[in-house]
C-alpha cells in the first residue's frame, strides 16, 4: 500500500512512476532528437554532395565552354585564313590570266605575222595591204 507522506502529496511509490514514466519519455524524446539530429545532417551531407557535384558541374561546364570557344576562334581564325588566301588565289589566277592572255596575244600575232608573211609572198602587195587594214580595223594587230 503506497504510503503517504503527508496530506494531499503523492506517495513515493507515486513518485517512483511519476519518475520512470518521466525517464521513458524523456529516453524517447532524446532517441527522436538524435534521429531528427542524424536526418539533419543527412540531409546537410547530401546537400554538401550536390553541391560538390553541381561545382564540378560548374567546372567541367566552364571547361566545355573554354574549349568551345577556342574551337570557335580556330574556326575564325581557318575561316580567315582562306578568305585571304582565296584573295591571294583570286588575284594570282587573275595576274596569271592576264599574263596568259598576253602569251596567247603575243603567239597570235607572231602567228598572224607569220601568216601575213606567207600571204604577202603569194599574193599581191595589195591584197596583204587590205589583209592588213582589216586587221587594224578589227583590232586584231
Amino acid at each position: 500500500m503506497p504510503v503517504q507522506s503527508g496530506e494531499g502529496e503523492p506517495s513515493i511509490e507515486d513518485l517512483k512512476l511519476q519518475l520512470r514514466a518521466k525517464e521513458e519519455e524523456a529516453v524517447k524524446l532524446t532517441i527522436e532528437i538524435r534521429n531528427s539530429i542524424q536526418t539533419v545532417q543527412s540531409h546537410l551531407r547530401q546537400r554538401s554532395e550536390d553541391g560538390h557535384r553541381i561545382q564540378e558541374m560548374v567546372i567541367q561546364a566552364e571547361k566545355e565552354s573554354h574549349a568551345f570557344c577556342q574551337d570557335v576562334l580556330k574556326l575564325r581564325d581557318e575561316a580567315l585564313r582562306r578568305k585571304d588566301d582565296n584573295i591571294e588565289y583570286e588575284k594570282r589566277t587573275s595576274d596569271e590570266r592576264k599574263q596568259t592572255d598576253l602569251l596567247v596575244a603575243q603567239a597570235a600575232n607572231k602567228s598572224l605575222a607569220g601568216a601575213f608573211y606567207r600571204f604577202s609572198t603569194h599574193y599581191s602587195h595589195k591584197a596583204a595591204q587590205f589583209v592588213m587594214r582589216t586587221l587594224k580595223y578589227l583590232n586584231i594587230v
